[in-house]
Formats: structure tokens, C-alpha cells, sequence
């Protein structure tokens, strides 16, 4: 959608490669300093990329066993 390669976006946040494809293939969160990075970059805010990251990490705790396992109280 930017119409730059990896390394071209890599270069312009100030990272490696290596680390833009690991965030964007989700094998690398999103970090307070990722995010703005981002920010800077795409004219976002912080709070936007750390939202996202927020809602993806409680999507993927939600989906445990465990979790789903615990009853909740009945006050």
C-alpha cells in the first residue's frame, strides 16, 4: 500500500529489514519505541500502533485453554 519495499521502509523508521519483516509477519511486537516510529513516519499517533498491538496480544490470551477454563464469580 506504500509502494516501498521492506528495506526501503526499514531504512526510512531507522531499523533493520529483518526487524520490519518480523513485524510485519507478527513474529515481533509492536513496541512503545515501534510505535513511534510509525508514527512519525505515517503521520499516525503512538497510541494507535500500541492499541493495535494491545487487541492482538488480549485476542491471543483470550484463546488459551487456561483462560477459558477459569469460572467467573457470581456475586
Amino acid at each position: 500500500a506504500l509502494n516501498m519495499t521492506q528495506a526501503e521502509f526499514a531504512e526510512r523508521l531507522g531499523v533493520s529489514r529483518l526487524t520490519v519483516s518480523e513485524l510485519l509477519h507478527e513474529k515481533r511486537a509492536c513496541s512503545p519505541e515501534m510505535a513511534a516510529r510509525l508514527a512519525r513516519l505515517l503521520k499516525t499517533t503512538p497510541e494507535s500502533w500500541l492499541n493495535m498491538q494491545t487487541a492482538r496480544d488480549l485476542w491471543e490470551v483470550r484463546q488459551k485453554t487456561e483462560i477459558r477454563k477459569i469460572e467467573p464469580l457470581r456475586v
